[in-house]
């Protein structure tokens, strides 16, 4: 066994000592990297599910043809194979390495099983790389510390097991296995920074300091001691913003997450800064560039109480209502005018706001309709009132908006039940006296 394959297997069996049981699945490109691991661990793995994920971004008109090689390859050595397509459009202002990394990392989310771990190929040269990169984008501690070697992703764990393995180390493995992979040729170009640094840059660094990749480590290993104690001074700054995960109104819209704002904007500037990114990237959004979150801190943060300013990024937006801060995904189109006849003894779908609506709901909120079988559904238009309470006269909708401290942007979203002209459900809101 070469020195190669010896410190590939060790590095392995050191990380799968550490949890024996949790399911792996690899992130599997077919590219040299992932198809060492791949192998390697099909050599060691006997007694756990073993799977490999490919994420097919659709760059590159052989993509397909990847995805059927990756296949092939996986049903040669025995191993589940999973392919998903992902569109990369929805983060296209981070460029196109931005993108196709942000879908990627979204689809590895949604996809990964319950406590299961996904492995993935990076190496001690990406690790360079990366820092590099980093340090060309202005990042911070958290950029320059480069890959960690762990972090939770959706439900179960990121684990880059070969960040001390060189690519030259990978090569010799491929080669004395006889393995085949894909050379995607895009790797080539120097359009794209990271080919830049590692067929330009990097090279000629070695030239002049042969310890690069030693002497980069240590200094991320530094920076990622820097950035677990500004996450740790993130995390305990935010015990005590009254952090609150709720569900919108009504199942309406997906979860949101709130932050109160007066008890963030007496933090220091910078504190501010360190628990907006740590908010944002704890609950799984890709965290929006240093202009975007100062745009965030002064114009949503700052902003009066009475507006209702938003921001968004890629698929996330933070908007403000009252004293708190709203981090949720966008909504989708709606369209406000529309009125729909519904036949209570059946559900009614409302795609654009994601729920359905059933008179078992209407029964639980209170509203009582024995004799009546067809309702309206409307969304608010203006001049819309309810009687409620027992009051001697209706009280407009804006006003029962206000009391139950829906934020704007939802209020011509929920649902108005209207029966014979009359408004006598604000759905999961209000019911109008005498029903």
């Amino acid at each position: 066994m070469s020195d190669s394959q010896n410190k590939i297997v060790q590095d392995l069996e050191t990380i799968l000592s550490v949890d024996q049981q949790s399911p792996l699945c690899v992130a599997f490109s077919g590219g040299l990297d992932s198809t060492v691991l791949l192998h390697a661990l099909v050599q060691q793995v006997t007694d756990r599910p073993l799977r490999a994920l490919h994420i097919n971004h659709q760059l590159q008109d052989g993509a397909d043809d990847w995805q059927a090689h990756c296949r092939r390859f996986c049903q040669d050595h025995a191993v589940s194979f999973q392919a998903i397509r992902v569109a990369t459009e929805a983060f296209q202002d981070l460029g196109i390495e931005g993108a196709a990394r942000a879908a990627r990392y979204q689809a590895f989310s949604e996809n990964l099983g319950r406590n299961e771990w996904l492995l993935t190929a990076h190496h001690a040269d990406d690790q360079v790389e990366t820092m590099l990169l980093a340090l060309m984008r202005g990042s911070g501690a958290s950029g320059l510390a480069a890959c960690a070697p762990q972090r939770p992703l959706g439900q179960g764990q990121l684990i880059r097991p070969l960040l001390d393995i060189s690519r030259q180390q990978l090569q010799q493995y491929a080669e004395q296995h006889q393995l085949s992979w894909i050379d995607d040729p895009s790797n080539q170009s120097l359009v794209f920074d990271r080919n830049y640094l590692r067929h330009q840059v990097v090279p000629q660094l070695a030239v002049r300091w042969p310890q690069l990749n030693t002497t980069i480590s240590r200094s991320i290993a530094w920076q990622s001691e820097q950035s677990q104690l500004l996450a740790d001074l993130a995390a305990s700054d935010l015990m005590q913003l009254d952090l609150d995960v709720v569900s919108t109104y009504g199942s309406l819209g997906s979860p949101v997450s709130t932050l109160d704002c007066n008890q963030l904007l007496a933090l220091s500037p910078v504190r501010q800064r360190n628990v907006l990114r740590y908010w944002i990237s704890s609950k799984g959004f890709v965290l929006p560039s240093a202009a975007v979150l100062e745009q965030i801190r002064t114009a949503v943060l700052s902003s009066g109480s009475e507006t209702s300013p938003r921001v968004q990024w890629g698929e996330a937006e933070i908007r403000r209502y009252r004293q708190q801060l709203y981090l949720q995904t966008p909504l989708a189109e709606h369209d406000a005018s529309q009125c729909l006849s519904w036949n209570l003894q059946q559900d009614l779908n409302l795609p654009s706001l994601g729920i359905v609506l059933t008179s078992a709901d209407l029964s639980q909120q209170g509203l009582k309709l024995p004799q009546v079988t067809q309702v309206q559904v409307r969304f608010r238009s203006g001049g819309e009132s309810i009687r409620v309470s027992k009051r001697a006269c209706s009280k407009d909708l804006k006003g029962v908006f206000q009391e139950f401290g829906l934020p704007p942007w939802l209020r011509d979203r929920i649902p108005l039940i209207f029966y014979q002209d009359e408004l006598i459900c604000v759905w999961n809101i209000a019911i109008s006296d005498g029903y």
